[in-house]
Formats: structure tokens, C-alpha cells, sequence
């Protein structure tokens, strides 16, 4: 092989320095809580054209394809694949270690890159296959990404094939513009098939970076915690592991926050512990200051998290989750914060 082109090598470190920071960008930020129908289909644009793991693995099938005919036939596998996974463990509630799943997505963007290495083959049934397979890991990660919005169960189908129908636009839109970019870039680089293996060697170097990242990332995450929250000898809060009794009855609570001496929704509460929430529950005396920053706190965020009084606990504070608890003595916010953003974060790496 010739040595790549200045251009060409600019682009291969940028792909390679760019894998691991975006690593975890698979991500979907909020809460899909008060969210409608029709606003989880630009919710699945956004998903796509900020997913790099699917616009790379795009970018290889387009790549290997060569043709608009072949790759609008590949990327319907592809499309197959992700929309039965994304529909069928949305609705059924799967829940799957989501680094797990972005691990072996980056690892199919070192498939289809090294497919291209290899260059074009002259039977596409079995790469045909492979990206039907792919297409439908990359659907399990869709799937546990949407989960962690906490989709009310009213209206779950219509909103999860809303969500698929914006992944499947925004996919569209990135299909055109890559093949577009590729045909004319092809039609102007004097060695476009050695420019070509340049591209696909970024994408393979970008692919197994990203995969150890995660790797790497997801072995530190697990590595054990303190009982007691904070860094001060004195912390007032202590956190232990509990599994509480979820509810299969009630459905979504009304609203996130209830006032001193409203009644809390137990039922609701249960259950929505077993969708990822934060249950918080706060002494019915908390002073009128505390009452405010927890309920500036619980209104003002976009996770889910749910807060009310009760009338029998000691604590100031008590954090519950489907895994663990964390009980204050003092009103402590600061502690509070850290314990809900822990669990989401543990909640959006699969670990629950």
C-alpha cells in the first residue's frame, strides 16, 4: 500500500483522537416523562446524528457498497435489524448492559471497516448477513438508551415507534450526505481506492479504540464504594444496598414533587422504582428552607426523580432506588445530588 496523503492522515488521527472522548455520546440526556407522541420522533433524529457509533458503522456500509443501489440494499438490513430489536425490547422492557451492547457496536464498526480493507467482495450475501446481525445489536442499544427516559407505559408503543421513525429520518439524512461526500470524493482523488482504505483503516482504528475505552471505563465504574457518602469524616449521610418491595400496581405519579401533608402516591412511587427513579421521602417537620431547595431541586430537574413527606421516618432524608438507599440525618443536598447522579449513571451503563 502507498503511503496515505497528508489530507487522508489528518483525517485518520482525528477520527482516532476523537473515538475514546465521544466513547460514551450514545447517550440520550432528560427524561421522557412529560414528553408527547410526536416529540420522540425529533428525539430520535437527535439520537441519530449524534450517535458516532452508528453513523461510523454507516459510513463502512456505504463505503464497502459502492454503489446507491447495494448500500440502499444493505442499509435496509441494517434498518430491519435495528427496528425489530428497538420496538420489541422497548416494549418487552429488556434490560441490557448498555456498555456491553456500545462495546460490540463499536466492534462491528472494526467488522465493516476491515470488510473494506479487504476490499469489495464479489458475493454480498454473508457481509449481507453480518449487517442484518449488527443492525439488530445496534437496536439493543437504541432500546436501552430509550429505557433510561422512563417511558410511561400510556402510550409506550406509539411512542417508541414515534422514536423509531426520527432514528430512521435522521438515519436518512446521514446516508445522503455520506454518499454524496463519498461520490465526490471518489470522483476527484487521483487514487481513490487507496483514499478508501485510508477511511476504512480510520474507522477500524476509531472502532477498536473506543471499544477498549469503554472496556477500560467500565471496569473503573465498577470498582467498590464507600458505605458512607462524602469526603468529610463527619458526612451525614450513609448509603446501603436495599431492595425494596416494587409495585406492579399504580402506574406514572401525577406530578415529581408533593408538598407537607399531601398524600404520596406509595403505589405510584413503587413502581416507577422498578423503571430507574430516584424515590426521595423527607420528614413531614424538614424546615420550610430545606422543603425549598428539595423541591427547587426535584421540579427543576430533567431525570427522574420523585419526592414527597412522610410522617414516619426519623432522617431528614431518605434516597431510595431499585439496588440502594441512602439515609440522611441533615437536610444535605449536596449528597442527595451525588447518590441520584451515581444511579443514573449506573442506570444508562446497564448496571441495573
Amino acid at each position: 500500500m502507498k503511503p496515505t496523503g497528508p489530507g487522508a492522515m489528518r483525517a485518520t488521527c482525528l477520527l482516532v483522537l476523537l473515538a475514546p472522548a465521544t466513547a460514551h455520546g450514545h447517550g440520550i440526556g432528560g427524561s421522557a416523562t412529560d414528553k408527547s407522541t410526536l416529540e420522540f420522533v425529533p428525539l430520535g433524529i437527535e439520537h441519530m446524528l449524534l450517535g458516532w457509533d452508528h453513523l461510523l458503522f454507516i459510513l463502512g456500509i456505504v463505503l464497502l457498497a459502492g454503489s446507491p443501489l447495494r448500500s440502499a440494499k444493505l442499509i435496509s438490513l441494517f434498518v430491519a435489524g435495528h427496528s425489530t430489536t428497538l420496538i420489541v425490547a422497548t416494549v418487552a422492557d429488556w434490560r441490557i448492559s448498555a456498555t456491553l451492547v456500545d462495546v460490540c457496536i463499536a466492534l462491528s464498526v472494526v467488522f465493516i471497516a476491515r470488510l473494506g480493507l479487504r476490499g469489495r467482495p464479489k458475493d454480498f450475501f454473508w457481509p449481507g448477513a453480518a449487517i442484518l446481525g449488527f443492525g439488530l445489536i445496534h437496536g439493543l442499544g437504541l432500546a436501552t438508551r430509550l429505557l433510561d427516559l422512563g417511558i410511561p407505559d400510556d402510550g409506550l408503543v406509539a411512542k417508541t415507534i414515534a422514536f423509531n421513525a426520527g432514528v430512521e429520518l435522521g438515519q436518512l439524512a446521514a446516508v445522503l450526505v455520506m454518499f454524496a461526500l463519498v461520490t465526490l470524493l471518489a470522483s476527484r482523488a487521483p487514487d481513490w481506492p487507496r483514499v478508501r482504505r485510508t477511511i476504512s483503516g480510520a474507522l477500524a482504528a476509531a472502532g477498536l479504540i473506543a471499544a477498549g475505552v469503554l472496556t477500560a471505563t467500565s471496569l473503573a465504574d465498577d470498582s467498590p464504594r464507600a458505605d458512607r457518602v462524602g469526603d468529610a469524616e463527619d458526612a451525614s449521610c450513609v448509603q446501603r444496598d436495599a431492595r425494596p418491595q416494587l409495585s406492579g400496581a399504580g402506574g406514572h405519579p401525577a406530578r415529581k414533587f408533593f408538598e407537607p401533608g399531601e398524600r404520596v402516591p406509595q403505589e405510584d412511587f413503587g413502581h416507577v422504582l422498578g423503571d430507574g427513579w430516584v424515590i426521595v421521602s423527607y420528614r413531614a417537620d424538614l424546615p420550610a428552607a430545606d422543603v425549598a431547595a428539595l423541591r427547587s431541586w426535584i421540579t427543576g430537574s430533567d431525570v427522574a426523580i420523585g419526592a414527597g413527606p412522610s410522617v414516619e421516618q426519623t432522617e431528614a432524608l431518605r434516597l431510595r432506588t431499585a439496588r440502594r438507599e441512602l439515609s440522611c440525618e441533615r437536610f444535605d443536598e449536596a449528597q442527595a445530588r451525588a447518590f441520584a447522579d451515581a444511579w443514573f449513571a449506573d442506570v444508562r451503563a446497564g448496571r441495573f
